[in-house]
């Protein structure tokens, strides 16, 4: 048996940087939902309007690829063995197709890193101006999109892994969870002046685009790597890769089900636009706020360590106090450069749907499927062969639909 068929039948039981595997499996938990989940309930009941109830087993479809996808990512890091971990995504893309395939994984998976983190410095800047606004204050954009890089600063250039930043996560994901609360009590007090909307149990033609907009909702896979390096026991990936994407898929149901029966196919993205303005529709922005601020510094943490593993920022390489100065050096230039484009790009978010739509799609259901099957060989159980075609497809479907929409919106600016 050669080392690929070996590595394809172990059980994680790994020792991989030993220095670094200090992370629990609670917080690599909590640090998969706070990045999977947050902004995508803001549009499931919208997703639901494209194709009906029907929505509910495309969202159940889509976290179990998605969670597919994650577990094989994880198994390729050991295509060389157990005690010979690769680096990262694209180390895998390299082991996979050489030099071309690292520069290709490379491409996506840090335009996805970089573009959300930017997005959501965007989406801040602009929930703060909405809120001091409806309070009469008029306060410049860019003070907001400023200060919302500050915030993400501290915990992005003080702490080092993955491990250390987990606990933003716990906020974060609280953060989530009272936006979906808020939905399902305000849908409840509204759902009387609602009952004449209109619900659909299958609309055939906008599944392909209810597909596309659900299955873009569980896009966590870039950071996974970093995440799984981060924990002690790795050998639990695969029962917390599987718990996590479970809290996320019950989270967007609530939110979609929620929602959708309340204000049927008048549901609106984001669902606040539905929402009656008050305490309940503040607060709720005020939350989601929180949660890109928080979700943020792990995305960025995710692509730094990237580029440090490449400078060699390490105390294996360096001393302490250079490689803590670097390292701040670094991780501050990449958040001034995300933090200008935040403030003078107004059309950034049309620019970023279209590489969303392409990369993540790419670096969530295909690449790892692609990947995986470049490393162990086109001879798999029959049930992996079908999950990976499942996977390409409905990703193709994500990704020709995304583009559309996004050069469509592009068009119109």
């Amino acid at each position: 048996m050669n080392d690929k068929d070996q590595a394809s039948k172990v059980e994680y039981d790994y020792i991989v940087d030993d220095h670094e595997r200090t992370g629990s499996s609670f917080g690599a938990y909590f640090n998969i939902v706070c990045v999977v989940a947050g902004t995508g309930v803001l549009q499931m009941a919208y997703a639901f309007t494209l194709s009906g109830w029907i929505s509910v087993i495309i969202t159940a479809l889509s976290a179990i690829l998605a969670t597919y996808t994650g577990s094989i990512l994880i198994k390729c890091l050991y295509c060389n063995g157990p005690k010979n971990r690769l680096d990262g995504y694209s180390a895998i893309g390299e082991a996979a197709f050489g030099r071309a395939g690292k520069i290709i994984t490379q491409i996506f998976q840090y335009s996805i890193l970089l573009g959300v983190s930017c997005l959501y410095i965007i989406l801040t800047k602009i929930s703060l101006t909405d809120l001091t606004n409806q309070l009469g204050l008029d306060v410049d954009s860019k003070i907001w999109a400023t200060t919302a890089a500050c915030v993400v600063w501290i915990p992005f250039a003080t702490l080092r892994t993955l491990k250390e930043i987990s606990w933003l996560s716990i906020f974060g994901v609280i953060a989530t969870v009272y936006v979906v609360i808020v939905i399902g009590i305000a849908g409840l007090m509204n759902i009387d002046a609602n009952q004449h909307q209109e619900h659909k149990t299958v609309i055939w033609s906008g599944i392909p685009m209810g597909v596309a907009a659900i299955s873009f909702c569980f896009g966590g896979t870039p950071v996974y790597p970093h995440i799984e390096q981060s924990m002690k026991k790795p050998k639990d990936w695969n029962k917390v890769l599987v718990g996590a994407s479970l809290t996320c898929c019950i989270i967007y149901l609530c939110a979609g089900v929620f929602g959708y029966y309340v204000y049927g196919q008048s549901s609106l993205a984001p669902i606040f636009l539905n929402l009656p303005k008050g305490t309940l529709n503040t607060t709720s922005t005020i939350a989601i706020t929180l949660h890109v601020l928080l979700a943020a510094p792990i995305m960025l943490t995710s692509f730094s360590m990237e580029l440090e593993n490449y400078f060699k920022i390490n105390t294996a390489s360096r001393s302490r106090a250079q490689s803590f100065t670097y390292r701040l050096a670094l991780r501050t230039v990449i958040l001034v450069i995300l933090t200008i484009i935040a403030m003078f790009v107004k059309d950034f978010g049309a620019f970023m749907s279209l590489i969303g739509a392409i990369s993540n799609n790419m670096v969530i259901f295909i690449l790892p499927v692609v990947l995986y099957l470049k490393l162990f060989g086109i001879r798999q159980h029959p049930l992996h062969l079908i999950m990976c075609t499942i996977c390409v497809v409905v990703g193709l479907i994500s990704c020709v639909l995304g583009t559309k929409d996004a050069i469509i919106a592009l068009k119109d600016l």
